[in-house]
């Protein structure tokens, strides 16, 4: 049976797919993907974000990071293996293929946010 969750904090604005969303701890980590399509800027942006929504509390985070950071992609592969989530290839946001590999330490979340 499906249940509509009730969520607080800095919830998503726009609707989003082409995104990777991985289990860690009591939470969701979301990155990339891309959005609706923007007639101002006449293309549908591609997001390199990262948000958490927390399943025990129903709040969403919105976490920026200093240094360099993932480029912005959609449909890439991404997993969480102990605290790190590898994110792998995908479709940058001018259509091109990529093949590079990220990692993103999650230490700094669980400290700053008790996960």
């Amino acid at each position: 049976m499906w249940k509509k969750i009730q969520t607080t904090g800095d919830r998503p604005t726009h609707g989003r797919y082409g995104h990777s969303a991985c289990a860690f701890k009591d939470s969701i980590i979301y990155f990339g993907g891309e959005c609706n399509f923007n007639p101002d800027l006449k293309y549908r942006e591609t997001l390199g974000d990262v948000r958490s929504l927390s399943l025990n509390r129903g709040e969403w985070r919105y976490h920026t990071f200093s240094g360099s950071t993932c480029p912005a992609r959609h449909h890439h592969a991404a997993v969480v293996h102990e605290r790190n989530m590898y994110v792998y290839g995908g479709i940058a946001n001018d259509g091109s293929f990529l093949s590079d590999l990220w990692c993103l330490n999650l230490s700094i979340l669980a400290l700053l946010f008790s996960y």
